[in-house]
Formats: structure tokens, C-alpha cells, sequence
């Protein structure tokens, strides 16, 4: 014993308790979830209504999931809500501009799921037009007019169109013009040669652009004429036997360096008959061509009729001219 101040302290040794700092409690990781997102079709045209179904594949029971629609880069919320218990929630998006639209299903997450998203895009189309041109005919005489009609299956407030004619592969502007609801554009051509129609409809942000087209075939026009003879008689183009009968024959549009031909038949017993055809005939640069028949005396008393005929090219379908009838005397 130790002596202090009076005091008897009994002397001791007492060991020191450890004292460890507490142990920290025992926490796991947030597991991963995942989502998924579809659509009911793989692409749609303005006006449609996109279901969208966004799907929890992996995470809480209860879950929230939120659905978005992205268009040209703006994200917009459609809805928030807790998943059925198919684990799913939908929506309906009407889509109205023609541009590729995203969709995104996203998951919070909670203590112990991480958050997830996913996303899908499709594309949204314009609204189809239909544009259409005609003619009362497929086909017509040289320098007939022919009179196109355009319509327009729309109901864009645009119903601008422009309409062309079209030959040898060449584009000129006839009219442009709207196209009256329930009504149609017309206009007229005088025709020449084979011609194609075109119509063209520019479309806006709803309706998606068209065109038609429709060709028409023109044929030639062929005449001719009787040259020296004595006189006429009646329709008879009258000659002596032994004379040199001549055709000339004209052709229009200009086919210079074409091949005209020259037929010729007899009048035997009350019919036309006994055909005789000259070779190829090459027309001038003015498109004429003349073409001869030799008579003798046994032509005397009897009678022939005479035609130019023109066989068509890409151009302009076969033509032949009238008759021309010839007695000898």
C-alpha cells in the first residue's frame, strides 16, 4: 500500500478494456433492371396512332415507368405510371409530322434496382396523294386538239400542280395551276406528233408529292394530188391513154428522207382491185414525194384510183390519203 495525504490507496493493476470502433452494417449493391419498349407497327403516315408499350423485363414489384416522344431532337413526357401486372405500360401517340419519332420508356430504379431506359424509332410518312391526268382519246389526227384534264385525291390546301407537255423526251411547261376541290385543271394542245403529258404535285408538310403521266399517239396526215391530167370529169382525173399519170404526196409533220409509197388499183368489173405499189419513194426536205404510173392504149376505156401511203415511225402512226381517181380516154 502506498501512504498519500493520510490516505491508504490499496495498489492495483487493472487492465484496459479494448474498445474497438463499431463495425459498419452490411449493404449490397443495386442490381441491374432492365426495360424494353415496342411499337404495334414498324412504320406509320401522319395522322396514325402509335400504341407503345414500354415493358419492366427486370426490377421492383410497383414499379413507376415513364414513356416519351422524341421528335427532331424535342423530348416530350406522354406518361408516367405504374406498370400492370404484365409488368407494362402503354400509351397512345397521334403522329403528326413526317419524321423518323423516337420512343423511350425509362425506370427510375430504386434501393435496389439501377436505373435503366430503352428506346426504338420509326418512321413517320406523309399522307399519299394521288394525282392523275387524261384525255378524252389515246389517239388523234394530226393537228387535232386534244383537251388534258388533271385531279387531284387530296385534301392539302396546297393543290398547286404543274402540267408539261412532253416530246422527243423534251419537258415544256403547258400550265401550272390549282386543282379545284372535286373539280379538275384542264387545258388543250393542238398535236402534232406523239406527245406525252406530265403532271407534277410538289406536296407540302401533310401530303407526300406525286406525278402521272399519260401518252397520246397522233398520226401523220397524208395527202396528195393528181398532176397532169387533161381535165376532170366528175371525181375522175381524166387522161389520155399512153400518159404518164403523177401522184404527189405530202406528208405532215415534216418526214424528209422518208420512205413514201405510191399504190395503185384498177377498176375491174365494178371492183377496185389488181394492187400495184411502187418501191420507197424518198420524200424532199419539204416532205414530198411524187410518184408515176406509165400507161399504154389498153388503158383506154378503164379506170384506176391512186393513193400516197406513209407506214408511221416513233413519231407520228401510218397515214394514207384520200383516193385519186384517173379514166383514159
Amino acid at each position: 500500500m502506498r501512504r498519500l495525504l493520510g490516505l491508504v490507496l490499496p495498489l492495483a493493476i487493472v487492465p484496459l478494456a479494448l474498445i474497438s470502433p463499431a463495425a459498419p452494417a452490411l449493404s449490397l449493391a443495386p442490381a441491374a433492371s432492365q426495360v424494353s419498349v415496342g411499337t404495334d407497327r414498324s412504320s406509320y403516315t401522319i395522322g396514325d396512332t402509335v400504341h407503345v408499350t414500354g415493358t419492366l423485363v427486370v426490377g421492383g414489384n410497383n414499379a413507376e415507368l415513364s414513356i416519351f416522344v422524341t421528335v427532331d431532337g424535342t423530348k416530350s413526357l406522354v406518361v408516367t405510371g405504374l406498370v400492370d401486372q404484365n409488368q407494362q405500360l402503354a400509351a397512345d401517340v397521334v403522329v403528326s409530322k413526317a419524321t423518323t419519332t423516337t420512343f423511350t420508356v425509362e425506370y427510375a430504379g430504386n434501393q435496389q434496382f439501377d436505373p435503366s431506359s430503352a428506346a426504338t424509332s420509326v418512321p413517320v410518312n406523309k399522307k399519299a396523294t394521288s394525282v392523275t391526268v387524261t384525255t378524252a382519246r389515246t389517239t388523234y389526227r394530226h393537228g387535232a386538239t386534244a383537251r388534258v384534264w388533271v385531279s387531284l385525291g387530296s385534301a392539302s390546301p396546297n393543290r398547286t400542280v404543274r402540267l408539261y407537255k412532253v416530246v422527243n423526251g423534251y419537258r415544256t411547261l403547258l400550265k401550272t395551276g390549282a386543282v379545284p376541290v372535286n373539280g379538275t385543271l384542264s387545258a388543250s394542245l393542238t398535236l402534232i406528233r406523239r406527245t406525252g403529258f406530265l403532271v407534277t404535285y410538289a406536296g407540302d408538310a401533310q401530303y407526300a408529292a406525286d406525278s402521272a403521266s399519260r401518252t397520246v399517239t397522233v398520226a401523220a396526215q397524208v395527202t396528195s394530188r393528181m398532176l397532169n391530167y387533161r381535165y376532170r370529169s366528175g371525181k375522175f382525173y381524166v387522161y389520155r391513154a399512153g400518159d404518164v399519170v403523177l401522184l404527189r404526196g405530202t406528208v405532215a409533220p415534216n418526214h424528209a428522207g422518208d420512205c413514201l409509197y405510191i399504190r395503185a388499183q384498177a377498176l375491174i368489173n365494178g371492183s377496185w382491185g389488181n394492187d400495184a405499189t411502187t418501191g420507197c419513194v424518198p420524200m424532199s426536205s419539204r416532205s414530198i414525194a411524187t410518184g408515176r404510173l406509165a400507161t399504154n392504149k389498153y388503158f383506154r376505156g378503164h379506170a384506176v384510183r391512186l393513193r400516197a401511203e406513209w407506214r408511221g415511225d416513233a413519231e407520228n402512226r401510218a397515214d394514207n390519203s384520200p383516193w385519186g381517181y384517173a379514166k383514159f380516154i
